[in-house]
């Protein structure tokens, strides 16, 4: 192993503090190794520009049969501050095959300090372009398109300030699905769950990263889309990752969950994390009566829960089409897709058509 990782639950301070004391104590711990034992020495701060992030630098001897011979700098800590900095991003790079063993336990003893992050723990390389979720859904890549949108704008949880979505023009190929069709039944997103943080941004991690490529294809559920996280799973990342599926699921028709899925939170039909989701109305309720009585917005979405397009519930009730679709669009953020679903035509029982 030339690369071990995990997310600590400190500051750079802290990590420092008891990084310094670990390795100080592992001066007269011996490892052993092919050609006799390894002792460490204490870390130093590992010079670099400002703009990079924390290094410190582990030297060690080895002390064989006959004598001592210096390891230079066999592993190198790096620590990169992530949202305001109350967690670390921290990666042990061994350099010296003689050091992987001080590395696991270097690792282990941050888990046994903050027992958290022992969930973060990755090995030789970061887990990338492994999907979080996989969903078969029973709509069009267009709804999707505007699902997601909806969902990013409505979505709240604790350590992300917003979340943006940007479409890959050129996508790709992707490794999870075949290809099927035009480029035009094919699109991918990158999706940006930006942190708070300081203004040094290349210090800190501010944005984590995932991706989503939908295709079209044949089929009772003709769209499939995958999620996947760029670099490390962070804990925002998949908590996104999980509130998204289980509103598709809540939202559309989809296929049965596969092993690649993320499982759906059971109620789960909002996306805001942290508060208590509505369960999925009964069809025997009448949602419009949920909203407040304002002009003719209960009209509207009593005529959208019956299946009338934006078109013609904006006929009936002397509105252009694209005002009744964007009243919708607000009512749906302010009551959520349990309320106000997304498709734009649903059956007399209130699911998706």
């Amino acid at each position: 192993m030339k690369q071990m990782g995990l997310i600590v639950g400190a500051t750079a301070g802290a990590f420092e503090t008891w990084l310094a004391a670990h390795t100080s104590r592992a001066q007269a711990t011996g490892y052993p190794v092919v050609r006799g034992v390894a002792h460490f020495g204490p870390m130093d701060q590992h010079p670099l520009a400002p703009a990079a992030p924390l290094r410190w630098a582990i030297g060690g001897v080895i002390f064989g049969d006959d004598a001592g011979y210096p390891m230079m700098q066999p592993l190198l800590v790096e620590a990169t501050p992530i949202g305001c900095g109350g967690r670390l991003a921290v990666v042990i790079h061994c350099r010296r095959p003689e050091a992987q063993a001080y590395m696991v336990a270097l690792l282990l003893a941050a888990t046994r300090q903050w027992p958290e992050c022992g969930k973060t723990v990755w090995a030789v390389e970061p887990p990338t372009g492994r999907p979080l979720g996989q969903l078969k859904l029973k709509s069009s890549v267009a709804d999707l398109a505007l699902g997601l949108q909806d969902f990013a704008a409505a979505y709240q949880a604790d350590g992300v300030t917003h979340v943006s979505v940007v479409e890959n023009r050129e996508p790709a190929a992707s490794p999870h699905l075949p290809i099927a069709g035009p480029a035009s039944r094919r699109r991918v997103w990158a999706i940006h769950l930006h942190l708070p943080g300081p203004e040094l941004l290349s210090c800190h991690i501010r944005q984590l990263t995932l991706d989503l490529e939908a295709v079209r294809m044949p089929g009772r559920y003709p769209v499939t889309f995958t999620l996947t996280p760029q670099g490390h799973t962070f804990p925002e990342v998949a908590a996104f990752a999980e509130s998204f599926l289980a509103w598709c699921q809540a939202t559309y028709r989809a296929a049965p969950v596969t092993g690649n899925s993320v499982p759906a939170r059971p109620g789960t039909t909002a996306p805001v994390m942290g508060q208590a989701a509505p369960n999925p109305l009964d069809p025997t309720d009448k949602p419009w009566e949920l909203i407040p009585e304002h002009l003719w917005d209960r009209r509207a979405l009593k005529l959208w829960w019956e299946g009338l397009t934006c078109p013609e519930i904006g006929q009936r009730l002397s509105q252009a089409p694209k005002t009744i679709r964007n009243r919708l669009t607000q009512l749906r953020k302010a009551h959520g897709p349990a309320v106000v679903p997304l498709n734009g035509r649903r059956d007399r029982v209130g699911t998706p058509g």
